[in-house]
């Protein structure tokens, strides 16, 4: 996704598993004892299922770069380790 500052914010797109509930700050804090500062993604959209070929893989052109609906780390008043 393009940034306001510089380079690009990573934005991830995650389908939960049927009948789970997923909280991104869970996923930002396993990404922080995982990833590099510089991977966490300050974007995270949940969606239902992706959009496919016909050979099953995900059709990347067709994934959202609008930031309007999903997750904003920035605006979550979250504080990763290396921000603090």
């Amino acid at each position: 996704v393009s940034s306001d500052v510089g380079d690009e914010d990573i934005k991830v797109f995650v389908k939960p598993v049927a009948g789970k509930r997923l909280d991104p700050l869970e996923l930002i804090r396993w990404c922080e004892r995982h990833l590099a500062y510089f991977q966490i993604p300050r974007y995270i959209e949940l969606v239902d299922a992706f959009p496919l070929t016909p050979t099953e893989r995900i059709r990347k052109d067709q994934l959202s770069t609008s930031v309007e609906s999903c997750f904003d780390l920035e605006h979550s008043g979250y504080r990763t380790r290396r921000a603090t």
